[in-house]
């Protein structure tokens, strides 16, 4: 029996940003893998990673993830399905797939703190001048 793994992570971001981060290849690879090649944000479509000669061939198809506001912020809901399809090999117990996907949202959602701050950092010297200028 396939049971789909079903996490969630809540983040302290717009859905908008959160969005980005799911969608953009360049913001995917600070979050995600760092060896996607190619990637579009349609369920379905397999992703391309580089051969980081590992023994394992690395391949993904994107399942379900769905965004959605809880309590002021947003909610990432990752479905991942098809794990019976992988080898009846350790390093594709469940459990792994349960840890790395854990380890990734928690990857991202210290990505998005960074990214929130550059952005304020960037734009606090404008914001800061036009409140001076205001009259």
């Amino acid at each position: 029996m396939n049971t789909p793994l079903v996490l969630e992570q809540i983040y302290d971001a717009s859905i908008s940003k959160v969005s980005q981060a799911l969608t953009d290849e360049n913001r995917m690879k600070a979050w995600y893998f760092p060896q996607i090649i190619k990637f579009e944000p349609i369920k379905g479509f397999e992703f391309v990673f580089s051969n980081d000669r590992s023994p394992y061939k690395k391949s993904g198809v994107l399942q379900g993830l769905k965004l959605f506001n809880k309590e002021g912020k947003t909610c990432l809901r990752v479905t991942h399905t098809g794990l019976d399809s992988f080898p009846t090999d350790a390093h594709f117990a469940r459990h792994r797939f349960e840890n790395g996907w854990k380890q990734l949202l928690t990857s991202l959602k210290g990505k998005l703190q960074n990214w929130i701050i550059t952005l304020l950092n960037n734009f606090r010297p404008f914001i800061i001048c036009c409140l001076l200028t205001h009259k």
